[in-house]
Order: C-alpha cells, then sequence, then structure tokens
C-alpha cells in the first residue's frame, strides 16, 4: 500500500508511551493537578485524526475518486447537483451510515445502506407526474435538513485516523463554495481538488481557486485531474498537465499536479482484493495501479501527512508536556528542598496561615471573570455592528453587478456576480476572526492584570515561606506585557492566546470546539442558484425573476452569517471563560499540592529527611530523562517535516 502513516504512528507511540511515564511521575510526587492537566493533553492526542477534505463541481468524478483512495465503492457516482449531502467517512470495524440534523434537538439517526443510498440519488420527479414530483420534493426537503452523514466502514486507508470529507460539488453562487474555503478547508490536514481531463480548469474552478482559496491552505491544496483513462495518449496527458500548470502557478506558486484514473485505479484495488470483476458478461480487463496515478498522489499525500501536519499534531501536546515539567522542576520541586534542607520554625503554622489566600485566589478568579463578561458585552456591539454594515454592503456590491450585467446571459452574471463578491466575502472572514480574536484579547488585557498579580502574589508568597531568594517575576513581566498591549507571551493566558491565533485552522482546541459547536462546519446547502436560474427560462421576465432569486438569496446568506457570527461569539465567549476558570482551578490545586507537601515536611526526622530527598533526586531525575526524550521527539519531528516534505 503506498499510503501509509507509519512513521507519525511511531512517533505517536513514542510520545504517548512518555505521557504515561510522567503521569507514572507526577502521581509519585502526589502532583494531582499536572496529573489531570497531563491525562487531558493525552486523551486529546489520543483523539487527533487527520481529515483529508475532497472538493470540486459537479461531474468531476469526485465520488469515483473517494472510493479509488478507499478501494472500495462506498459512494454512489450519481448523484444529481440538488442531492448532495457532506459525507465523513471513516473507520469502524462493522459498516454504519449515520444522519446528523440541522436541529440540535433532533437525535442521529442510524439507517441502512439502501436508505443511505436512496437518499443520496433519489429517483428524479416525472415531469407531470404530481406524486413523482412530490416523492422528489420530499427527498429534497429531507437532505435540506441535515447537517452531514457520517460513515463507518472497514477501510484500510482510514485505519490509522484518517478521516474523509465528501464535499457537496459547487458552482459559481452555490453558498456552500464560501463554507469550503472559509470553514472547512482551514479545518482540513489536507484537501484534494478534483478537476477533469477532459474539461480542463474551467472559468467556475479558476475562480474558486483565486477568489475563494485562503492564501494560508493553499500548501495544503493537492490538484487532482481525474479522467486520464478518457484522453488517449500519453502526449494528450502531457499537454492536460502543462494547460494546468500554467495557469494555476500564478495562484498556486508551484501547485501538486496528479493526473489520474480513477475509475481504473477503483478497478485495480478491487481486482487486487481478489474481487472478479465483470463488464457485460466478460472478465474486466484492469489497468496496473501504477498506470493509474494513484500511486503517486497517495506517498505524496501520506508524506505531507505524516511529516508536516504530523508535526502539528503532535508538537503542540509534547511542548505542553515539556512546560509542565519545567515548572515541576525548576519551581516547586526547589520549594520541597528548601522545605527539607532548611529548618524553618514553624512550618504547619505558616502553612495553615496561607491557606486563606486559596479562597481569595478563587475569589479573584471570579471577580475577573465577571469583569471579563462586561468587557466583553462592550466589544460585542461595535464587532456587531461593523459586521452587519460589511454584509449589507457587500450584498449591495453584488446587486450593482448584476444591474451593470443583466443584458447579458445567465452563465456571464454568474461569472461577474461571483467574480465580485467571492474576494470580498474571502477577505471579510478573515477579518471577521481576527476581530473576534482582537476583541476577546482586549476583554482579556483590560480584566486579567489583576488575577494575574493575585496568582504571582501567591507564588511569592509561599516561596517567601521557606525563604527562596526572589527571581524575576514571570508574573510581573505579564502585567508588564499586558500594559503594552503584548498578551501573547503571557504565560497565565499563553494557551488561550495560542488557540484564538488557531482556532479557526484546528478542530481540537476548546475554542475550535466552540466554533465548530455552532453549527456552521459542516452544514451542506442543497441547491444552488445555478440550478434555479434554469428554472426560470420560459418566465415572462426572466431577468426580473432572475434579480429577485437573488435578491433573496442574498438576503437569507446575510441573515445565515448573522445568525452564526452571532453563534460563533457566544461559542469562543463562553470557550474562553471556560479556560480561565480551568487555569485558575490548576494553579490553585498546584498550590494545594505545594502546601500539602510542605506540612508533610514539618517535623520530619533527619533519615526521613535524607529519604526524602533522595527520592525527590530520583524523580528529578526521572523527569529530566522524560523531558530529554521530548525535546529529541518534537527535534525530530521539526527534521522530519523538512526532509517529508513534498513541493
Amino acid at each position: 500500500m503506498t499510503f501509509t502513516l507509519e512513521s507519525f504512528d511511531r512517533n505517536k507511540r513514542e510520545a504517548i508511551e512518555q505521557f504515561d511515564q510522567l503521569l507514572l511521575t507526577f502521581q509519585d510526587m502526589g502532583m494531582a493537578a499536572e496529573v489531570a492537566a497531563i491525562s487531558e493533553i493525552k486523551k486529546q492526542l489520543l483523539e487527533e485524526r487527520f481529515l483529508i477534505t475532497v472538493v470540486g463541481e459537479f461531474s468531476r468524478g469526485k465520488s469515483m475518486f473517494i472510493n479509488a483512495l478507499l478501494g472500495k465503492k462506498v459512494l454512489p457516482s450519481n448523484a444529481v447537483p440538488t442531492t448532495t449531502v457532506l459525507n465523513i467517512i471513516e473507520y469502524a470495524k462493522d459498516p454504519y451510515y449515520r444522519l446528523h440534523y440541522l436541529d440540535p434537538a433532533r437525535p442521529s439517526e442510524i439507517i441502512s445502506e439502501k436508505s443511505f443510498l436512496e437518499l443520496v440519488a433519489p429517483m428524479e420527479s416525472i415531469k407531470g407526474n404530481t406524486d413523482s414530483e412530490l416523492e422528489y420534493e420530499r427527498a429534497l426537503g429531507k437532505i435540506k435538513s441535515i447537517r452531514h452523514a457520517e460513515i463507518g466502514y472497514p477501510l484500510e486507508f482510514c485505519r490509522h485516523g484518517v478521516q474523509l470529507l465528501d464535499t457537496p460539488g459547487t458552482n459559481e453562487l452555490d453558498p456552500v463554495r464560501e463554507q469550503i474555503t472559509n470553514r472547512i478547508i482551514p479545518q482540513s490536514d489536507a484537501a484534494i481538488l478534483i478537476l477533469s481531463a477532459v474539461k480542463i480548469l474551467s472559468d467556475s474552478e479558476m475562480s474558486f481557486i483565486r477568489d475563494r482559496l485562503l492564501a494560508s491552505d493553499i500548501q495544503k491544496v493537492f490538484i487532482v485531474i481525474n479522467f486520464k483513462d478518457q484522453l488517449g495518449s500519453k502526449e494528450n496527458e502531457e499537454k492536460i498537465l502543462a494547460y494546468a500548470r500554467t495557469h494555476l502557478e500564478s495562484v498556486l506558486g508551484n501547485p501538486r499536479l496528479y493526473m489520474v484514473s480513477a475509475k481504473e485505479a477503483l478497478n485495480a484495488k478491487r481486482a487486487a482484493a481478489g474481487e472478479k470483476l465483470v463488464s457485460r458478461g466478460r472478465p474486466m480487463a484492469t489497468w496496473p495501479m501504477n498506470e493509474t496515478g494513484l500511486p503517486e498522489l497517495e506517498m505524496e499525500l501520506s508524506d505531507f501527512l505524516q511529516y508536516d501536519r504530523g508535526a502539528v499534531k503532535l508538537g503542540k501536546p509534547v511542548r505542553q508536556a515539556l512546560r509542565s515539567i519545567a515548572e515541576i522542576s525548576d519551581r516547586q520541586l526547589k520549594v520541597e528542598k528548601l522545605a527539607l534542607t532548611r529548618n524553618i520554625a514553624n512550618l504547619k503554622e505558616k502553612v495553615q496561615a496561607f491557606r486563606p489566600n486559596l479562597s481569595k485566589a478563587v475569589d479573584s478568579g471570579n471577580a475577573a471573570l465577571r469583569k471579563f463578561e462586561q468587557e466583553m458585552k462592550k466589544e460585542e456591539e461595535s464587532i456587531f455592528r461593523w459586521y452587519e454594515q460589511e454584509l449589507q454592503a457587500l450584498y449591495a456590491g453584488g446587486m450593482a453587478i448584476f444591474d451593470v450585467n443583466r443584458h447579458r446571459n445567465t452563465d456571464f452574471i454568474n461569472r461577474a456576480v461571483e467574480s465580485g463578491i467571492a474576494p470580498r466575502e474571502r477577505e471579510l472572514h478573515l477579518e471577521r476572526k481576527q476581530r473576534i480574536a482582537d476583541s476577546v484579547k482586549a476583554a482579556l488585557e483590560r480584566s486579567g492584570g489583576e488575577l494575574i498579580q493575585m496568582m504571582q502574589g501567591l507564588q511569592t508568597e509561599l516561596e517567601e515561606i521557606v525563604g527562596q531568594e526572589e527571581t524575576p517575576s514571570a508574573g510581573k513581566q505579564e502585567l508588564a506585557l499586558l500594559g503594552n498591549n503584548s498578551p501573547q507571551e503571557s504565560s497565565f493566558f499563553e494557551d488561550i492566546f495560542n488557540e484564538l491565533e488557531t482556532a479557526w485552522e484546528s478542530r481540537t482546541s476548546v475554542i475550535a470546539k466552540a466554533i465548530i459547536g455552532t453549527g456552521m462546519v459542516l452544514t451542506a446547502v442543497a441547491g444552488s442558484l445555478a440550478f434555479l436560474f434554469n428554472k426560470l427560462f420560459g418566465q415572462e421576465d426572466p431577468k426580473e425573476k432572475l434579480k429577485k432569486q437573488l435578491a433573496e438569496q442574498f438576503n437569507q446568506s446575510r441573515k445565515a452569517k448573522i445568525s452564526g457570527f452571532d453563534m460563533e461569539w457566544k461559542g469562543v465567549h463562553q470557550a474562553v471563560r471556560e479556560s480561565i476558570r480551568k487555569n485558575v482551578n490548576h494553579k490553585v490545586r498546584q498550590i494545594e499540592d505545594q502546601l500539602r507537601k510542605l506540612e508533610t515536611s514539618a517535623g520530619l526526622e533527619q533519615h526521613e529527611i535524607e529519604s526524602k530527598l533522595d527520592l525527590l533526586g530520583r524523580q528529578e531525575r526521572k523527569l529530566q530523562q522524560i523531558r530529554t526524550n521530548l525535546e529529541k521527539l518534537v527535534g525530530g519531528l521539526s527534521d522530519s517535516s523538512r526532509v517529508g516534505a513534498k513541493v
């Protein structure tokens, strides 16, 4: 098999092994707060998945290509443009088809394979037959109620944590185009854009690539030119590749281009699995797999995922674990050693006198949360006003483009409106997420100073109990940074700030999950304006009808965006609240762990002190060994990323 994640799996197993060693060490040390933190990091790493999104316009062989990757006919390839459903395909020992609905109150539903095939490829209506037309309308209504379908299958391609996302086909002015480029692709690890060798790079495809794709996502896009089997000669293949490369280089730089025959690749995999392929009663001839073009794509896709994307997926949890080790080794162990080596008078009494400060810290955290709420309310009014004004201007511009071009044919109007609004929609998406991040940061800056000061004060007082000399205060640095509007270096809010920077491109952070939870990420839209245009021919005034339809679509899109923005804002707000609360609780538990150790140290006999110091030394060396192993691992990830990258 040319697609493998063996290197990533090996590094992931090594990281998990080191996390397990770290958990055992922290448990032995009585570090309950760190045990909880590392357990959460390990859990997130175990749940990591690689998401590969496949996009393309109708009739490009997208479903056949996905089936070729999987080596099995999982998706039907005859769905009509208005009946496509968003499908997430993942590994499962026993096959299943589960529907998730737009209505959050409606539970997901397991259906049979037969029902799934009828759903995504219903019988088209018979013109003039009322019953047939009503049945078809009911089928479309069902599709429009579905958020996405989840397909589980015992597929080797998906066995090691790979999910395939099959998106609806798109053409000009289809509302789902923006979702795919602004929501789905950014949260994917790789995106595969399917083109047709027999109709290479339509105007709408060039518009999708040029006007819709975010610059930050270009490096993850693989361009697959399908229907190699229909070109007839190597010379024709080279001409198509050269044409595509020439037209794409100005947009994508050095595009990843692959010529494949999805049909022949699927047949070759089926035959290799022992399936008897028959056509018209006769055995079917199959191509050698290497001639299908798929193995080259699979190899480079696997390299990109396990090295480039793998370094990102493993790097974050490893660095979080290293930070935790540093906190324990460089600060808490020093406090405990000093308590053992110095004859501190009335240590238990000092610890008891200190304990009420923990309640004050919790109160300070609650006060910071209340102030954060107030500051977010101030930010909310201005950001919502800005967004609504921008949407109104965007769609007014779209209608103006229609008016200028209303004497043109429908296809031209389609392209003109799409080309006019697409770049601004892309810019508006980037501005919106940046404004949300900036608003949250500003609210934290204005509400977090006293909380940081309180937490640092607690640590300083604790260290003073054992007589540790004061070192440059991380908390004072944080306060200075907050005053200089540079919060990203603040250790207390570091995870929050980092998540705000990457939440729209992530699926695993707390804030990212809140954004996904708004329902805006995996919501497919059945039907498109292009389809509706076709229904307008034969009307008395088709252009006026067309204008009304366009205005209605823009109005519905504006409402949907405002509603989605409201849910997104609330989701991010709630996620940051929970992160602040979590940080406060973690710090308080850390200090409780230290207090407990100080109390235990008080009144020990000399031989007990020596035994305890010996144990601490062994634990410190164990932490250092784990730290060395993790640093080596994360360094290796960086090196392999550079080696494995394919351009």
